[in-house]
């Protein structure tokens, strides 16, 4: 015989409190739980609806989005404002077009030394350079190396809380000046003094000193594991933050990171072939000696030092 199961058909197995030594208590308590167990099955029969009191669930919609939908729904209407993207004429403020211009001009003029440096080194005398060996170059480029990461270590975090980051983006950024200016002054030392004189050695420590403090103006991040490898790994705190800082809202801070990011790509990309074709007609050209595409980056420096003054003095209270 098969076994029913109609919830009014099935019985309860329970001993029958009338045939058990129990006590008349025991027995009452036995036949009220019996019924009240039967009375449930009998209402969980099929007019019970298996949902209750949930909404329709859209088609190919998880839970997750459906919770999800449900709190933007609930935002405040500022916040929901708030979480909508801006469009890209509403990103470009005011305050972040300078942040922006000053990171290009930084980019630019940085690379635009990086490449004239070892060019300049070895190229010969009588054509404008310092005739220096290879070897010589390397091992230049190694002591500033690695004195450079120490400096940004021990040194960066004091003056960036003792200056604040507009007035030490500005300072490093001036730095520029001497990097460049340095150039010709080798050039004509080496001229009439030779390129092993110790005049030459004093004016490259100065050179390279004054362009460590160029590496500060920087707030991004590398890439690389080694901080010898390069040193912008420690520079964290002038152009990076203001163009951050200079972000609409927070749900913004992506695109602004991005346009950040493509302003440095462009500059780094245009700078090292400008600066190396520039140096080369001025020397077959002869313009102003030779110099003239230091006289020319000296303009920029000064065209950027001009516009490092307009960025903010502080950061904006975003509480």
């Amino acid at each position: 015989m098969s076994r029913q199961t109609l919830p009014t058909k099935i019985r309860p197995q329970v001993d029958d409190p009338e045939s058990s030594n129990l006590s008349e208590s025991a027995k009452a308590s036995i036949r009220s739980r019996v019924s009240s167990f039967s009375d449930s099955l009998s209402n969980s029969g099929e007019e019970s609806p298996l949902l209750h009191n949930q909404p329709p669930r859209g088609y190919g919609a998880s839970e997750s989005e459906s919770d999800e939908n449900t709190s933007n729904e609930t935002l405040p209407a500022s916040d929901a404002q708030a979480a909508q993207e801006l469009p890209f004429k509403d990103l470009l403020t005011q305050p972040l077009v300078i942040a922006l211009a000053n990171h290009g001009f930084l980019s630019f003029l940085d690379q635009a030394h990086q490449a004239l440096l070892p060019l300049m080194y070895s190229t010969s005398v009588e054509l404008g350079g310092l005739s220096l060996r290879p070897d010589q170059i390397g091992i230049i480029m190694g002591a500033w190396g690695a004195c450079n990461a120490v400096f940004q270590v021990t040194c960066f975090p004091k003056l960036m809380a003792k200056l604040g980051p507009k007035r030490l983006y500005v300072r490093c950024f001036t730095a520029l000046l001497v990097t460049f200016s340095a150039f010709p002054i080798l050039n004509t030392l080496a001229r009439r003094y030779g390129n092993t004189h110790a005049l030459i050695w004093i004016t490259i420590c100065c050179q390279m000193s004054f362009y460590t403090f160029v590496f500060m103006g920087y707030g991004e991040l590398s890439t690389h594991p080694s901080p010898f490898l390069d040193q912008r790994t420690f520079a964290q705190g002038c152009t990076q933050l203001f163009i951050m800082d200079a972000a609409p809202g927070r749900n913004s801070l992506g695109a602004v990171n991005s346009l950040g990011q493509m302003m440095s790509s462009v500059t780094r990309t245009i700078a090292p072939s400008f600066a190396s074709s520039l140096f080369s007609i001025s020397l077959q050209k002869q313009w102003l000696g030779g110099y003239f595409v230091y006289f020319l980056l000296l303009i920029i420096v000064l065209i950027g030092s001009y516009v490092s003054h307009r960025l903010p003095r502080g950061m904006r209270d975003r509480s």
